[in-house]
């Protein structure tokens, strides 16, 4: 799957501050087709949530430096990211708190992994495959992406046609306007369909988008750059 939520690949969150438990979920979903990061704290997610986004969240309610419950309401206020809470709280009270902050699932350790397999891939198809986030077109600063084709048009309707890796990166950007994208982030995304491609590969796509879609591209006004951070279109 691309960085960008395209379901082939899904990316899945898991905030465990249990490193040997976090270890062995993120082997076993990484085994099973997964794109998996892992964070031991609060601090640690909030950052991740910051670089990129997830189909999906596996939530421990007792983290070492925050209440996942307060973690919770932070996110559901923000994403639209499901959350799954798997916790060692059985406790009523936590599960119906959990449930109305927006936690799709609340459920007690232990849970065996394939179990946990079966609801996610069952949320993913119900959730993104159907989604039109995956198919409608786009259009920012005059210019709509057409994913079908693989291409851009200007206000006119005139295409331009992408590469497979421009198409890549410009899809990332475009679904996520206003936001800012590290390189790492583009460079995964750039890399999800098995091309092995370089840290310098991102700036030479930018620059080529650039010369296709600005009228200036020395003073861009789409792709911005966001020094020391990564690139963003400004819808």
């Amino acid at each position: 799957m691309t960085a960008y939520l395209s379901v082939h690949v899904p990316q899945l969150l898991i905030i465990e501050d249990d490193e040997f438990a976090s270890m062995l979920l993120t082997q076993f979903f990484e085994n099973e087709g997964f794109e998996v990061k892992a964070a031991l704290n609060a601090q640690e997610a909030r950052k991740l949530f910051q670089q990129q986004r997830f189909h999906l969240c596996f939530l421990d309610l007792d983290l070492p430096d925050e209440d996942g419950l307060v973690l919770l309401r932070q996110f559901m206020a923000e994403t639209k990211t499901p959350f799954f809470v798997l916790t060692g709280r059985n406790n009523k009270g936590d599960e119906l708190i959990a449930l109305e902050l927006g936690a799709i699932e609340y459920l007690i350790k232990p849970v065996a992994p394939q179990e946990l397999l079966l609801r996610v891939q069952n949320l993913i198809k119900l959730m993104y495959q159907s989604s039109d986030l995956l198919h409608r077109n786009i259009t920012i600063g005059g210019w709509t992406l057409i994913k079908e084709a693989q291409c851009i048009t200007n206000t006119k309707g005139q295409p331009t046609n992408l590469t497979p890796g421009e198409f890549k990166v410009l899809s990332a950007m475009f679904n996520e306007p206003n936001k800012v994208l590290s390189r790492d982030f583009l460079l995964d995304t750039l890399n999800s369909a098995g091309n092995i491609a370089g840290s310098r590969s991102i700036d030479v796509i930018i620059s080529r988008l650039r010369k296709k879609v600005e009228k200036d591209p020395a003073q861009p006004e789409v792709i911005k750059t966001v020094a020391g951070a990564g690139y963003m279109v400004k819808n």
